[in-house]
């Protein structure tokens, strides 16, 4: 049920029903059941002191009870209500009374849950129909800490999760893992505003699951043979702040033939995120390739072809003698600091290593201590014969180049694993009036509601951002900044995809407006586009943007695919200068805000 009941012969009166299961009983005067008798009269009176009404509560959102000059009553789950004429509702466990017989069910005794400690969701599949048996994991703001839980949804889609403390935050974020029989995609972590009346909230959307086109890949190394038993781990790049979220779950390996199939990626990510597969094995470089998100007109169930390419032989010198040593290798197509390949070799007594295979990634020599690493860059010395490289600059610690990283299992991976709504804001603003606020608004000036708001510090990491998500903006474009720090900036993403940042928004008075810059859209030109006997009829594009044009410590990186389905044009690029990756060439381009530019040879 998703709708009103009327209460006939009382105006005002209603009962209004979320997503749920309702049972509504009604003891009615013999003369109301004449439809002449009581015709409303436009008074908005109260209800007739003998119509007697019960609603009942059994699974989902809270009824809530309208009536002309009562108070609004809320009815949640686990909870019957019964009232009549104008005075207040009574509230009681549930089932519903008898009413003299006349309900025709037989009575039941449902579990009580309080709801001052309640938050409640329902899960909709393709067409809006309920989704059952999806995992639903959920994080929010209670007594000053975050809260993780998760709950399964029943078989009309709700779900309900009873904490020990009240739900203190206006949103949580939301991640979802269907059943693996429905053939549904994963729904990424992403944030949903929350409605809360007497402390019960619930989630003011489903949480949504999409079908997902499988991904099929053919692996081959630069030799031409395939790879069997290489390890494909699909993973979320956030192209703002930087993260990397491994999908654990959907993790595989090809095939004898090198083939492999991956079933239930995300159908959809939150804007300016993009689906990417790392393939790893030994003896070939890690390597890194974007794919359309499943449900996307570019996400077809062809094979992807993808090529590794082999390790190669390097030289090493210049470093401690007869000595055990630990090299990085950073993983090209992830963000900076966020992926290392971990290799041992051991110097000889001329602190050489004749012989080490590595990638084509940049290399790093640990050194320093367990408890105090550092990382010194390896530089290109010698050309000639096999590559040599050598020890470069001082040490600089470990923490100040990579995020804290954790072992990838089965691999000689380090990953840090984060992504973008991980940090939420849960601290409580004492008083939201007189606090800061910031106001978001479009190109022509109207209010923007739904803006995603983070609060940006400089990490301990060079060159790497750390988010901290604040909330999102109300029907009137606006958000409190009482808990941004003083050394933080705000950076702002539109439902539409459009950013906007503050520096330093605390030197700026008690009210701030920004602006979102509208995205623009890229058309490829005809001549860089595949040749039509080319079965792979879609480009990858990589857009880099300097980041002196955005908030410090950010490096945006987005790909974005153009194919004929989409007509050859991307789209949901801030506006700014970029340089472009295609093919292994660079084209530079500026992309204007609400319009389009062509990319072209230049």
């Amino acid at each position: 049920v998703n709708g009103v009941v009327q209460v006939k012969g009382a105006p005002g009166s209603r009962i209004e029903l979320g997503v749920g299961e309702y049972v509504i009983a009604a003891e009615i005067p013999s003369d109301m059941l004449d439809d002449e008798a009581h015709e409303p009269d436009g008074g908005g009176s109260a209800l007739p002191g003998e119509l007697r009404i019960e609603v009942e509560v059994r699974s989902g959102e809270p009824a809530q009870v309208v009536r002309s000059n009562a108070p609004v009553a809320v009815v949640s789950i686990g909870r019957s209500g019964v009232y009549s004429g104008s005075g207040a509702i009574e509230l009681s466990p549930g089932p519903l009374a008898d009413l003299g017989g006349r309900t025709g069910r037989t009575p039941v005794t449902p579990e009580i849950i309080e709801p001052s400690n309640a938050l409640s969701g329902y899960v909709v599949g393709p067409g809006g129909v309920p989704s059952r048996d999806t995992e639903v994991l959920l994080a929010y703001a209670s007594q000053s800490q975050v809260v993780q839980a998760w709950q399964l949804s029943r078989e009309n889609g709700n779900f309900l999760v009873e904490g020990e403390a009240p739900c203190e935050s206006d949103f949580a974020v939301v991640m979802a893992v269907p059943a693996p029989n429905l053939g549904q995609a994963f729904v990424a972590p992403h944030p949903v505003a929350l409605l809360r009346q007497n402390g019960f909230a619930h989630l003011n959307k489903p949480v949504q699951v999409h079908g997902s086109i499988a991904l099929r890949g053919l692996v081959r190394d630069n030799a031409g043979q395939v790879r069997v038993h290489a390890r494909i781990k699909p993973c979320i790049v956030d192209e703002l702040f930087g993260t990397v979220m491994m999908l654990v779950g959907h993790f595989t390996t090809t095939d004898a033939n090198g083939v492999f199939r991956v079933d239930g990626l995300p159908a959809t990510l939150p804007k300016h995120q993009h689906l990417a597969v790392l393939v790893w094995q030994d003896g070939v470089e890690p390597t890194i390739v974007p794919v359309p998100v499943r449900g996307d007109v570019l996400a077809v169930p062809d094979v992807l072809p993808i090529t590794v390419q082999k390790d190669r032989s390097i030289q090493l010198h210049q470093l401690p003698v007869n000595t055990p040593l630990t090299i990085f290798e950073e993983v090209p197509g992830l963000p900076l600091g966020t992926a290392v390949v971990v290799h041992q070799v051991t110097s000889d007594a001329q602190g050489r290593v004749l012989a080490a295979m590595v990638g084509r990634g940049r290399l790093w020599l640990l050194t320093g201590t367990p408890l105090f690493q550092m990382v010194q860059p390896l530089v290109l010395d010698q050309i000639a014969g096999l590559p040599r490289y050598r020890p470069d600059g001082p040490p600089v610690d470990l923490r100040r180049r990579f995020r804290q990283l954790q072992n990838v299992i089965g691999t000689n991976m380090r990953l840090a694993h984060h992504y973008r709504y991980e940090n939420i804001e849960v601290q409580p603003i004492e008083n939201v009036v007189s606090s800061q606020a910031l106001r978001v608004v479009d190109e022509f000036g109207r209010t923007v509601e739904g803006c995603e708001v983070f609060a940006v510090a400089q990490s301990i990491t060079r060159l790497l951002p750390d988010a901290r998500f604040l909330g999102m903006t109300n029907a009137a474009g606006v958000l409190s900044l009482g808990n941004v720090k003083t050394h933080e900036d705000v950076f702002v993403i539109g439902p539409a995809g459009g950013v906007a940042w503050v520096s330093r928004p605390g030197s700026l008075g008690l009210a701030v407006s920004v602006t979102l810059q509208a995205s623009g859209r890229v058309l490829l030109d005809e001549s860089l586009r595949p040749d039509p006997a080319n079965p792979v009829q879609q480009r990858a594009l990589i857009f880099r943007r300097d980041g002196a044009e955005v908030l410090n410590g950010m490096r945006p990186v987005a790909v974005r695919f153009a194919g004929v389905a989409n007509s050859w044009e991307v789209s949901g690029l801030p506006p700014g200068h970029y340089w472009v990756e295609l093919d292994q060439q660079v084209y530079e381009i500026n992309v204007p805000s609400q319009g389009f530019v062509r990319l072209e040879p230049q």
